[in-house]
């Protein structure tokens, strides 16, 4: 399923509602080299040495509730919901920063599940941002 089960078996949990893989105590025996992620993800607890990374909130999703950092976000530029839906946020947004932005785009819509919507060249952002 996830490259990391090869090394440990059942570290690694797919939380069947959302979607979301969830790490567990079992992954600090992994060598994490093994499983770098280009997006940075997951990270390594230094002291504990189990990995860990977000879990999209799977017990709040399941209570018909937003993932805690999209009800958090201070500025809004967080949305969670159907896909459908936010892929005519995201083009609605597009076009109207282009008004002022001319190479405003959103950054690999149709492969990745978090889509970034830049004013100016890709590259010009941080790594992740840029799609790697």
């Amino acid at each position: 399923m996830y490259s990391i089960q090869n090394f440990v078996k059942d570290a690694v949990i797919r939380d069947e509602a959302t979607g979301a893989v969830v790490y567990n105590e079992k992954t600090k025996t992994v060598p994490f080299k093994e499983v770098l992620c280009p997006y940075n993800i997951p990270r390594q607890n230094p002291k504990t040495k189990v990995l860990a990374k977000c879990t999209m909130c799977f017990d709040r999703i399941k209570n018909d509730m937003i993932p805690g950092c999209v009800k958090s976000c201070p500025t809004g530029a967080m949305v969670f919901g159907d896909r459908e839906k936010i892929l005519e946020m995201a083009k609605n947004r597009v076009a109207d920063l282009k008004k002022t932005y001319p190479k405003a785009m959103a950054i690999n819509p149709d492969e990745v599940r978090v889509i970034f919507i830049v004013t100016d060249d890709p590259k010009k952002y941080w790594k992740f941002a840029a799609g790697g």
